[in-house]
């Protein structure tokens, strides 16, 4: 892709694309398409459920995206730079501290330079490491820099030989970090290299046998660091590697499945690797993308990658934007399910069942180059990113007003034991009536047609996010099986209905002919 792509994250991290965000300003990028009917529309409203998992937390006082951000020794978090949109200077340098037990921002002394899709990582001493990104100049950055805690200061550290963004971090056993692949001028590259805290400086490592970006580089128990998928040659690639830091050697292991670009990706509590969303298909030429809905599991053992569950929803540039809670579960807030358009629902995966469940909705869509953090408290934070707005390449033709928010939400786990689970008060599988469905024939429930299964996630939720009035009546159902009818439905309102019997049923509102929905139940 070309130069003004962007990422950052410790774990998994990518954004190809940076949306139409520096027209004007010299530093032009390429906008994605959407060809796909295939992929779901989610709602761009908040949804309001009953017990919801997730709460408002106070603001950022910087509207701010792909920013770098890591815990403090005190539970704090400190994020720092990003992007801000399409505004005058919109790769800033200003950072500010979270502070869970009182739910409050506060602004801190700004980094030497302005860095929009940096990694930062913190140290075994307790400062924090900032590591390249996009300057405001429009190049990628070989410079580091290195936040004090006790002093709330910033100071400059050794330089990369590699300038670098899309690129990972992953802070060793040893105390080191290390970064490897990302972009330069819109090239992937192979180089890692690791930093030592002592001397403040960085040592070139043994090359990547793949140029790579975009994709995912978790430690392994060992202190081995699995990288994953993501393009090269800005084609997307199923290969993965293994880097062994002692031995300063890289190991070919399984391929994925399906190529994973800008995916999210988390070590398991039992030592396997889950890779989830992202993209399979980007082309320059056309701008189009294809989002998913797949995850795998990476077998340490057998040096294997499997599939598991889907997601619901097709959620992509999450590689910011996964969590693992403290009960083993994984949390997805948000994410894309098509260019520049966020959403505000979340996911959770349960490991020991491999499945997804939807786990309640934000109060604001966190999409591009939102964030999101495991606090001290045990909840979640998810904060910032790209406001949804108008795709060059959808059709259009109208480029549209990217601007980052300063919103950010709390996720309060729901259950502590594994078990399969909402989280959002309504348990089970949950299909939207999208904003606007009741005026555009070309919008459906979504998604439309699900399969579910008893004893799992047989008890459906349809939620109305259009301002126009729905019904989910049943038009056909299993022999011997109840009809069911919501009645009317007004904005906001939910209706839920558990399937005890297996078949197909189909399902329309009464008010919309062209809204028709398919339930596929299985047995346990």
């Amino acid at each position: 892709m070309s130069v003004p792509s962007v990422s950052a994250r410790s774990l998994s991290i990518s954004y190809r694309k940076f949306g139409a965000i520096l027209l004007g300003i010299g530093l032009l990028c390429a906008l994605f398409g959407y060809s796909l009917a295939s992929i779901l529309v989610q709602p761009q409203n908040t949804v309001s459920l009953g017990n919801n998992a997730w709460t408002p937390a106070a603001p950022m006082n910087v509207a701010r995206s792909f920013s770098a951000f890591a815990t403090l020794p005190n539970g704090s978090l400190l994020v720092a730079g990003g992007f801000a949109g399409a505004v005058a200077n919109p790769i800033i340098s200003s950072a500010e501290l979270y502070n869970p037990a009182t739910n409050k921002w506060t602004m801190t002394a700004p980094m030497h330079m302005e860095r929009a899709g940096a990694l930062a990582a913190t140290l075994n001493n307790g400062y924090v490491l900032v590591t390249g990104g996009l300057g405001s100049s429009g190049g990628a950055l070989t410079s580091c820099e290195l936040y004090n805690p006790s002093t709330k200061t910033w100071t400059m550290t050794g330089n990369m030989s590699q300038a670098r963004y899309d690129h990972q971090i992953v802070p060793l056993n040893d105390g080191r970090v290390f970064v490897v692949g990302g972009d330069f001028g819109g090239t992937e590259n192979n180089v890692t290299e690791t930093y030592n805290p002592s001397s403040g400086t960085w040592t070139t490592d043994a090359p990547q046998p793949l140029s790579r970006a975009d994709m995912i580089a978790v430690k392994l128990p060992n202190g081995n660091v699995l990288v994953a998928g993501g393009h090269t040659s800005k084609v997307e690639t199923l290969l993965s590697e293994i880097y062994d830091p002692v031995a300063n050697n890289w190991t070919q292991t399984g391929p994925l499945n399906t190529p994973h670009g800008d995916a999210g990706g988390v070590v398991l509590q039992n030592g396997s690797v889950l890779i989830v969303g992202g993209y399979t298909t980007y082309n320059d030429a056309d701008n189009t993308i294809q989002y998913l809905y797949t995850s795998e599991i990476f077998n340490v053992t057998s040096g294997s990658w499997k599939m598991t569950g889907d997601m619901n929803l097709p959620r992509g540039e999450i590689g910011l934007n996964i969590v693992m809670l403290n009960h083993g579960q994984v949390l997805v807030p948000g994410g894309n399910y098509q260019p520049e358009k966020g959403q505000s629902s979340s996911e959770l995966y349960n490991p020991a069942s491999g499945t997804w469940a939807m786990a309640g909705n934000m109060s604001v869509p966190h999409g591009e180059g939102a964030m999101s953090v495991l606090l001290s408290t045990g909840k979640a934070l998810a904060f910032g990113g790209l406001l949804p707005h108008t795709c060059n390449y959808c059709g259009s033709g109208v480029t549209g007003q990217d601007l980052a928010t300063t919103a950010a939400d709390l996720y309060t786990p729901t259950s502590t034991t594994g078990a399969s689970s909402s989280g959002s008060g309504a348990p089970g599988f949950h299909v939207i009536m999208p904003a606007g469905v009741g005026g555009s024939q070309s919008l459906n429930f979504q998604p439309a047609n699900i399969k579910v299964v008893i004893g799992l996630n047989n008890t459906v939720s349809w939620i109305n996010d259009d301002t126009a009035p729905h019904t989910v009546t049943s038009k056909t159902v299993p022999s011997g099986a109840a009809s069911f009818d919501s009645g009317n439905m007004n904005a906001g309102a939910v209706y839920t209905h558990t399937f005890t019997q297996t078949g197909t049923y189909t399902y329309y509102c009464q008010y919309h002919s062209w809204m028709q929905g398919t339930v596929i139940v299985e047995a346990s």
